[in-house]
């Protein structure tokens, strides 16, 4: 039979590594479907204004003198084709009916304005083209008909301001493009219109301090950026105002010692980091401060020694960790003092005999025994 660990046995996830805050990403994607872009500061938390819907309308004596179907034989376009290439007005059409966008080509590229639609039917996107490239001011909708974003292309890239908006119609992000990479200050806003997250661009890439806060208000992370990876000192804060964590970050991560409190204001722990992986002895407390356990790493594994205590202060357990599993001999204790378990794991998995005890000194008889592969096999 296979039987749990008591909680003091479970020391893979009690010492469960803890991350840091996440960094900064790039979060406004660009068109990506069923995503909503990440919001901005400083920018009007009002819905966007109307958008007249503009329809390119053939000429009244067009003809098409193509169609094309989809594979399940319903239409997919109909236009014009000159020497086997589009030209001329097209229209495109969704597998179900609907359609999906309209204008005009030469020589098999799309030129002047451009409408295309959702499935359901609201706008998807609306600009115009030269030579085959979007030009000049595009605007782009939710599947619920609001804004998602706007600003103007040069040669096919985003350049200038342009702004986003949530699909509730709130601004979600403001900042400018150049030759279609982020430039320059960028801000965002948190649903409720507070600030959510601040900094600046260069060439696409984040540089220099960027800002984060809850949104109540309260600083929630900050620190440095360098060619788009972080640099330098980082520290985080509970929606309270309470430290949360500190310490160093660069391109692989966090790296030097890192602390991390409770919201109580008790340190949670303290240790080594490197390339982002715990490195070297550690401590954990409870967030009373009493100490919780006390070990190391090396690449980010449990290795060696690692001792558990209780709130009160009593031993916990005892064990031997390799590459992140338990191998060795084993001894837990209750909080009355108490043996509560002894045993020997196998990279893991408990092997031979085992025993376990109650509070009162009394063996439990239903766990004790003799284990092949962490399963009870024998009394």
């Amino acid at each position: 039979m296979r039987v749990s660990l008591p909680s003091a046995l479970a020391a893979a996830v009690l010492f469960a590594p803890w991350t840091a805050p996440p960094l900064f990403v790039d979060s406004i994607q660009e068109g990506a479907p069923g995503q909503e872009p990440a919001p901005a500061r400083g920018a009007p938390a009002g819905p966007a204004p109307e958008e007249p819907e503009i329809v390119p309308e053939p000429a009244p004596d067009y003809r098409p003198d193509r169609v094309l179907f989809h594979p399940s034989g319903a239409k997919a376009a109909e236009g014009s084709l000159v020497n086997g290439r589009r030209e001329g007005f097209w229209t495109h059409f969704y597998e179900g009916g609907p359609r999906q966008a309209r204008g005009s080509s030469a020589r098999y590229r799309k030129v002047g304005p451009w409408v295309v639609w959702h499935p359901a039917g609201p706008r998807k996107e609306q600009g115009h083209y030269v030579d085959g490239e979007r030009e000049g001011r595009w605007v782009f909708w939710h599947t619920s008909g609001t804004k998602s974003k706007e600003g103007s292309f040069v040669r096919g890239r985003e350049e200038g301001p342009w702004t986003y908006w949530r699909s509730s119609g709130n601004v979600a992000a403001t900042g400018r493009y150049a030759g279609g990479l982020r430039e320059g200050p960028w801000k965002e806003l948190h649903e409720n219109g507070s600030t959510w997250r601040e900094g600046r661009y260069e060439r696409g890439r984040q540089e220099g301090t960027w800002s984060e806060w809850h949104d109540n208000g309260q600083l929630y992370q900050r620190g440095a950026f360098r060619a788009g990876q972080p640099a330098g000192q980082w520290a985080a804060w509970y929606p309270g105002g309470q430290k949360l964590s500190e310490g160093v970050q660069d391109a692989h991560g966090q790296t030097g010692v890192w602390t991390k409190w409770h919201e109580s204001g008790q340190k949670e722990f303290e240790g080594q980091w490197h390339h982002g992986r715990e490195e070297g002895p550690w401590t954990r407390w409870y967030p009373s401060g009493a100490v919780l356990a006390k070990g190391s790493y090396k690449g980010g594994l449990m290795v060696g020694s690692w001792v558990n205590y209780h709130e009160n202060g009593q031993k916990e357990s005892e064990a031997h960790f390799t590459d992140g599993q338990v191998n060795g001999p084993f001894r837990s204790w209750h909080a009355n003092g108490q043996r509560a378990s002894e045993g020997e794991y196998v990279l893991g998995r408990r092997e031979g005999r085992w025993m376990f005890w109650n509070e009162d000194g009394t063996p439990q008889e239903e766990l004790c025994g003799t284990y092949a592969n962490d399963i009870r096999v024998g009394a």
